[in-house]
């Protein structure tokens, strides 16, 4: 559990260890092979049970994918690389909704990753009590969006240990502390949203034990962080306009790459353009050696669906060690790549384990803003929300539905 906690931690702050002078040699996927060592130890110390319907939606997904390979011109190169960026999430949640563990060992693995994940993100806080504008300075994480991300979950955890009496009250409100300052401060839209959910949620759960006057204080205080957003907020939302009312759907990058999948989808008659052609990695990559690395170049799909300047991307862009748009959200490949029916399966496969029934309703909650949180607010490819936001809340569903099996069965 302490190995598993380091490592997290690690994959977390490896590029600002790197950055900050640290004798670490920089490794291309290094933090995917240690994600992959976490989820490895998981499964070997508790054993996993598959259930039969995910392997076989699964390996339906794995041979169509094969397939679109053989019959149409994509880069080895391109397929390959996009193809582990595409189910590496989904094998995360495979394996973490199989485990057979029990609630405490996965309650105390969270409660350290929550201790970790703030304790890393001080140096981020600090930046901004000095006035830092914290979507350019995220202290040991990576860039804005892990770091916003990151303190989401961290909320939702937390919300989960409270709600499941792990930790008391004072401690739960103390570790959202530096959480909550940092989404206020990042002023990322989506992540206040949900922060301001998890509010609700816990006043609705303490509803019989806060006194009056506790609430009128948490709703004055709640009303007085909303005030003193408001400006920031009023300014981002105008610019996302004005940006909108500027280029139009065609000109903004995340929507026109939902409108190029939908293009994409009517083309192909529902059945996608094959993995690594458009909206993934391997879809930008022309070349890659572990000597000369990645070698970017822009997939003829983008050109034949005119999206090749837009936003200021270019290969030349890439190649010259800027970053791009173009990978900004993560389903347009997934519903271009695979197409609308495979898309459909690749969806049934990450929240078929979901049930209402057997889950206790604040877990199925949690996890569903977990998944969303790891799906559509950052990049689920990420290593560090494959642990955090994908194979931990698999497992969190895991062990609620063995105890109420256990206790059914009893």
């Amino acid at each position: 559990m302490y190995l598993v906690s380091i490592l997290y931690g690690f994959i977390i702050s490896y590029e600002k260890l790197i950055y900050f002078g640290l004798p670490i040699p920089y490794i291309i996927g290094v933090k995917h092979i240690i994600a992959s060592l976490i989820i490895f130890i998981y499964c070997y110390n508790y054993k996993c049970f598959l259930n039969i319907r995910t392997i076989f939606a699964f390996l339906l997904l794995l041979f169509y994918c094969c397939y679109q390979l053989l019959i149409s011109d994509i880069n080895t190169a391109s397929f390959i690389i996009s193809f582990f960026f595409t189910f590496f999430p989904i094998i995360a949640i495979i394996l973490g909704n199989s485990l057979i563990v029990k609630g405490k060992v996965i309650k105390k693995q969270i409660f350290y990753f929550v201790i970790i994940s703030i304790l890393l993100a001080i140096p981020a806080a600090i930046q901004g009590i000095l006035g830092y504008d914290l979507r350019l300075h995220t202290g040991l994480y990576r860039e804005a969006a892990e770091l916003g991300g990151v303190m989401v979950a961290t909320i939702l955890y937390s919300t989960y240990l409270y709600c499941e009496k792990y930790i008391n009250r004072r401690a739960y409100l103390l570790l959202l502390l530096i959480p909550t300052y940092i989404i206020l401060l990042q002023v990322l839209k989506k992540n206040i949203l949900v922060a301001l959910l998890f509010i609700l949620i816990y006043f609705y759960h303490e509803r019989k034990k806060i006194k009056f006057n506790h609430k009128v204080y948490g709703l004055s205080l709640l009303i007085t962080c909303l005030v003193f957003l408001a400006p920031n907020l009023r300014e981002n939302i105008s610019d996302n306009m004005d940006y909108f009312g500027n280029v139009g759907v065609a000109g903004h990058i995340r929507l026109a790459m939902y409108y190029t999948a939908f293009l994409i989808n009517l083309d192909t008659l529902g059945f996608g353009s094959g993995i690594g052609t458009f909206g993934s990695l391997g879809s930008l990559i022309g070349e890659f050696s572990l000597q000369n690395g990645l070698i970017y170049k822009i997939s003829d799909t983008y050109h034949e669906y005119g999206l090749t300047g837009i936003a200021g991307n270019s290969a030349e862009k890439l190649n010259s060690g800027n970053a791009g748009t173009l990978l900004d959200t993560f389903w347009p490949h997934i519903f271009a790549e695979l197409g609308f029916f495979f898309a459909i399966i690749y969806i049934y496969i990450i929240y078929r384990f979901l049930s209402f029934k057997q889950n206790n309703y604040i877990i199925s909650f949690i996890v569903i803003a977990l998944y969303l949180d790891g799906f559509v607010i950052i990049l689920p490819e990420a290593p560090t929300f494959i642990i955090y936001s994908l194979f931990f809340p698999g497992a969190l569903l895991a062990s609620d539905k063995n105890s109420y099996n256990n206790h059914n069965s009893g």
